[in-house]
């Protein structure tokens, strides 16, 4: 009987600090729920962001005396970038476009047709 009254009065006591706890929460959060990102009213038109040019390959140029040496021509974008990451970057864009040149036309087919659910 002792016991349960311990225990009792352990959960009560928890209890009481958790709800208080979460009481003196409430005046210092109640002002951040009432901000609100600046958005266009409904209706109308949301402004258009600005444009983005990212780094791309522009063309190639290959060896003829021998045929596996390519150069690359890259455009660097509108960011300047570090020497590292620039390796890196014009490393992925050089794989994908590799990647692109091995890979079966007829494993680049997407269907997206709604009404031949069957053929995706």
């Amino acid at each position: 009987m002792f016991q349960q009254f311990i225990r009792w009065s352990f959960f009560k006591s928890i209890s009481v600090m958790i709800i208080g706890s979460l009481l003196a929460m409430i005046p210092a959060q109640s002002g951040f729920a009432q901000v609100v990102a600046p958005m266009p009213a409904p209706g109308e038109m949301a402004p258009v962001t600005a444009a983005f040019a990212p780094a791309r390959m522009v063309g190639m140029r290959m060896d003829l005396k021998n045929p596996f040496n390519f150069y690359f021509v890259m455009n660097k974008g509108e960011q300047a970038l570090d020497v590292d990451i620039k390796q890196s970057e014009y490393g992925k864009l050089i794989k994908y476009f590799l990647a692109s040149l091995t890979t079966p036309n007829n494993d680049m087919w997407v269907n997206l047709s709604p009404y031949e659910s069957t053929r995706i």
